[in-house]
């Protein structure tokens, strides 16, 4: 597979970049054991490109998380924080989608999108934090 790469730790829980290969599983593979969480390696990636930012013009950018939809998934941490036999679902909860929409039996209320939606805010809040006072006066932001 040509440039493709799976995100994976090692033994020492360092994040490393491992080519795909034609035996790989297709589809969502990873789990928070095995590697980081989307929104992980997206904000790693947008706080090493304001650390590393040191040109004269300015830039823009537009940093949109897939999550909390597919993948269905968060780390265990924050599902842990937010117990879904003490979640009360919405009135508008139907246990069954009224239509198939691709996986008829997964219902997104039953996961519960807070553990991922937590999970987004603190990515965001590491996005944002490196935008500092003294970052944004030294780049002229």
């Amino acid at each position: 597979m040509e440039d493709g790469y799976l995100l994976e730790y090692d033994k020492q829980g360092k994040t490393k970049r491992r080519p795909l290969t034609k035996d790989d599983k297709r589809g969502p593979t990873g789990t928070e054991k095995t590697g980081p969480h989307v929104s992980e390696v997206l904000t790693d990636d947008t706080v090493k490109f304001v650390q590393d930012y040191d040109k004269k013009q300015p830039f823009f950018m537009y940093l949109a998380f897939p999550t909390p939809h597919d993948p269905r998934q968060a780390p265990q941490k924050y599902y842990d924080m937010y117990p879904v036999d003490e979640i009360e679902l919405t009135p508008s909860y139907m246990p069954q989608h009224p239509f198939d929409n691709g996986h008829i039996v997964l219902r997104d209320e039953l996961l519960a999108e807070w553990p991922r939606t937590h999970q987004i805010a603190k990515n965001i809040c590491r996005s944002i934090t490196r935008l500092s006072p003294t970052w944004m006066r030294k780049s002229g932001v």
